[in-house]
């Protein structure tokens, strides 16, 4: 295995994001994949360009008012937004305006001229093609995710009650960087939360918060896994982990175009954030979760060989056993 030790700047359980992220070596997020796919398949995803989607920039943003809500301004820009009006255009009833911008006769052209929004003024907002105005939005917010006031507002109504729930004080530990070796193999795991009972949680987001869209969220994104990663390496840095827990808050429904985020016209679910504790048979899945990845993904590596669906399921096609079960007798038909 390579030692990205020495080329590497200084690995700190507060480390900023920024240089956790840049930082050589796998974490969960990334072999969990191999969980629900072949290695080879895996391999091709991690090379592919990503781009991030509106609940992964709300997850971004709602962690950050949670645990660092001191950080979240500057992560932040807040454009003009499309208002319904029932104001004129050139004796037209127009039904939307564009905040500092003008007035438009339909909703697509008021949209079109948010996306040519820019810091300079009115008069100097210019129609061009989407893609234009795409990178313009860009090149406006920087590093900032472009919000509407609306979300904004939603998003700290429903941190501030997510974060009610979180040891005061010295008691706990937020965004705990760790790194150790799981199977042989070095990692990195980045925990939200380890409090002073010794406890570890995770921050975690779904729009369906019934008991039965948390189970299958836990199982369908192999959470169980993760926390046993992170509980394991929190282990090999000193803490003395005795439970886990995933604190659970409620996403509204989104909508994200021309670069910005907002919330959509469907009926949004109330603010809602509880603390849902992993049980021991969550952590014996989590276990065997966590040490099948890691160890796909150590024998993989050494080999430099990443099997395709040939050789991770050879054999020929046959009706699942809960078909042959239910296949009826043939007398049944006569």
């Amino acid at each position: 295995m390579v030692d990205h030790t020495n080329t590497q700047p200084a690995f700190a359980p507060d480390m900023p994001e920024r240089d956790y992220r840049a930082y050589s070596l796998p974490s969960w997020s990334s072999v969990k994949g191999l969980l629900d796919t072949c290695p080879a398949e895996w391999l091709h995803q991690q090379n592919a360009p990503r781009t991030e989607s509106a609940a992964m920039i709300w997850g971004t943003l709602l962690h950050a008012a949670v645990l660092e809500p001191h950080r979240l301004d500057g992560m932040v820009c807040i454009p003009p937004e499309v208002i319904k009006t029932g104001a004129t255009v050139g004796g037209d009833r127009g039904m939307y305006t564009v905040s500092g911008v003008g007035l438009f006769a339909t909703k697509a052209e008021a949209q079109a001229a948010l996306l040519a929004w820019t810091h300079t003024g009115a008069g100097a907002v210019a129609w061009r093609t989407q893609a234009e105005a795409q990178a313009d939005v860009a090149r406006i917010v920087g590093d900032r995710y472009a919000v509407t006031a609306e979300l904004l507002a939603d998003l700290r109504e429903r941190a501030e009650q997510a974060a009610a729930l979180l040891p005061g004080g010295d008691s706990g530990s937020y965004e705990v960087a760790m790194r150790g070796s799981i199977e042989g193999q070095p990692c990195k795991g980045k925990a939200d939360i380890i409090d002073g009972t010794l406890i570890l949680r995770d921050v975690k987001t779904t729009t369906d918060v019934s008991p039965k869209a948390i189970q299958r969220a836990a199982t369908d994104r192999h959470w169980f896994g993760q926390l046993w990663t992170y509980g394991e390496l929190a282990r090999q840095n000193g803490h003395a982990v005795d439970a886990y827990g995933v604190l659970v808050v409620q996403a509204p429904h989104l909508t994200y175009a021309g670069g910005v985020l907002g919330l959509s016209d469907r009926y949004q679910p109330r603010p809602h954030a509880r603390i849902v504790p992993i049980g021991v048979e969550g952590v014996a899945h989590g276990r065997a979760e966590a040490i099948r990845a890691w160890r796909t993904y150590l024998d993989c590596t050494l080999r430099d060989h990443w099997p395709d669906w040939s050789e991770t399921h050879p054999g020929p096609l046959v009706p699942s056993r809960w078909a042959v079960e239910a296949e009826p007798e043939a007398q049944e038909w006569t």
